[in-house]
């Protein structure tokens, strides 16, 4: 069967075409779970550390807050015991609702996690439409 066409070629035409096709996006698709992948390492590393500092610092501060109270119980029992330990409550209070006040703040701030593999697909679907209009 001869068409002109050395045999090595045969496949390129629309079904080259197609399959080439398919092959780039497989590959764009796998680059950018790839670019998911360490993005998401990366927030479970510093969600891991994070953890790990909150629980050290919490339990220490723990132990200075109950030294601290029992060093200020102590040294008004005599006098103002109930006094002291209103104002170490209330104290108590404000700080806690300090750091949750914080905390909420810094929520707002932060980048979401994947952000720069979300762009990196809206810049891929920019591309890739810009050429489709291309072509036509």
């Amino acid at each position: 069967m001869v068409t002109g066409v050395p045999r090595g070629r045969s496949s390129r035409g629309f079904r080259g075409a197609v399959e080439a096709l398919g092959g780039a996006l497989l590959g764009l698709l796998h680059t950018r779970l790839s670019l998911a992948a360490v993005e998401l390492d990366e927030v479970r590393q510093r969600a891991l550390e994070r953890l790990v500092i909150v629980l050290v610092a919490a339990v220490c501060f723990a132990f200075a807050l109950l030294g601290a109270s029992a060093l200020v119980v102590v040294a008004f029992w005599d006098t103002n015991r109930v006094a002291a330990l209103c104002i170490l409550i209330l104290v108590y209070i404000v700080v806690g609702l300090l750091a949750l006040w914080r905390l909420a703040s810094r929520g707002r701030t932060e980048r979401p996690p994947f952000a720069e593999t979300i762009a990196q697909f809206e810049r891929d679907r920019v591309w890739l439409t810009g050429k489709a209009g291309e072509d036509r």
